[in-house]
C-alpha cells in the first residue's frame, strides 16, 4: 500500500494559471494577507506568474511567483576614478536591466543604502559634468 505522501504527489498536479481567468486567486491570496504580506499590486507585475496546486478540477493553493535579476555586489578597482566607477555602474546596471527585461524579471538590488547613496551621487556628479573638460 503506497504512503499518503506518495499518492498525495501523485494526484496533485502543478500548473500556471492567469488571475484574470480565475478571480478567486486574488480572494484566495487576500484571505491569508495577515500571515503572508500579500500584495496585491504583484498580480499585475509583467514577471509574474501564478501557480496552481490541482487534483483534476479541484484548486488546493496558489503561489505567485517571480523570477528576478539580483544585484548582489560591487567590486571596483581601487585605482580608478570616480567617474570612471559611476559610468561603468550605470553600463553595469543597464547591461544587465535589458537582460533580465528580456526575460521577463525584475531587478532586486541587495547593495547598502550607503553604496547607493555613493553611487546616486557618484551619478548625478558625472551628468553634471559630463561633456566638460576635466581641466
Amino acid at each position: 500500500m503506497p504512503s499518503l505522501g506518495a499518492t498525495l504527489r501523485s494526484e496533485i498536479s502543478l500548473r500556471k494559471d492567469d488571475p484574470v481567468e480565475e478571480p478567486q486567486i486574488r480572494k484566495w491570496l487576500e484571505a491569508r494577507k495577515s500571515r503572508n504580506a500579500f500584495d496585491p499590486a504583484i498580480l499585475d507585475y509583467p514577471a509574474s506568474e501564478i501557480f496552481a496546486a490541482r487534483t483534476y478540477e479541484t484548486t488546493h493553493a496558489y503561489l505567485p511567483v517571480q523570477q528576478v535579476a539580483m544585484l548582489e555586489s560591487v567590486g571596483t578597482n581601487p585605482t580608478s576614478t570616480t567617474q570612471e566607477v559611476a559610468h561603468s555602474l550605470v553600463l553595469l546596471v543597464n547591461g544587465v536591466e535589458l537582460i533580465a527585461q528580456r526575460g521577463g524579471q525584475n531587478l532586486w538590488d541587495m547593495s547598502t543604502e550607503e553604496l547607493k547613496q555613493d553611487y546616486f551621487t557618484r551619478i548625478s556628479r558625472e551628468k553634471a559634468n559630463y561633456g566638460r573638460s576635466s581641466e
